[in-house]
């Protein structure tokens, strides 16, 4: 058998990424950098303050899992806690990476794999034997640092007079 609409919702940005939450439910993130929650039928249940970024993935950290990490324009990953009401959305940690946060999916080990740009993919794990030297570690802060921090205005060429 093929598939069929059986619901839907409207929010008022463009929907850029979805993932499931327990009981049916799912997150939902957008070009307003919100990341909003919704019951299995389809009514929002909490929606977190904008982050200033657009939000362009999400995934969930787990079957059953309360918590959603979102990816954004800015080069961050968010962890969310994302419980059910009347508990509200929670930002527990910010991952910063050298690119726009384009995909995100959560490996079976637990690792958050991240989609950056032109900046490559990265693993971000909670085990602490399986971190990344500390070299490459301070590397790639010093590179998510960089991306993160405006350029400096470009001077006007000027043209030489005779």
């Amino acid at each position: 058998a093929g598939f069929t609409e059986s619901g839907g919702c409207r929010v008022s940005t463009p929907v850029r990424g979805l993932a499931p939450l327990p009981g049916g439910g799912f997150g939902q993130v957008g070009n307003d950098g919100v990341l909003r929650s919704f019951s299995s039928d389809a009514v929002e249940q909490h929606a977190s303050a904008p982050c200033g970024a657009y939000l362009l993935c999400v995934a969930a950290l787990g079957r059953g899992s309360h918590q959603l990490a979102t990816g954004g324009d800015d080069g961050v990953v968010r962890l969310w806690a994302a419980p059910p009401p009347p508990s509200a959305l929670a930002c527990l940690q910010e991952l910063r990476t050298p690119g726009d946060v384009y995909g995100l999916c959560v490996l079976p080990g637990g690792e958050i794999f991240c989609a950056s740009d032109e900046a490559g993919a990265f693993v971000f794990t909670r085990a602490p034997g399986a971190a990344a030297p500390a070299a490459l570690q301070k590397a790639l802060l010093a590179a998510a640092q960089a991306f993160a921090s405006p350029a400096p205005p470009q001077q006007p060429a000027t043209a030489g007079g005779g």
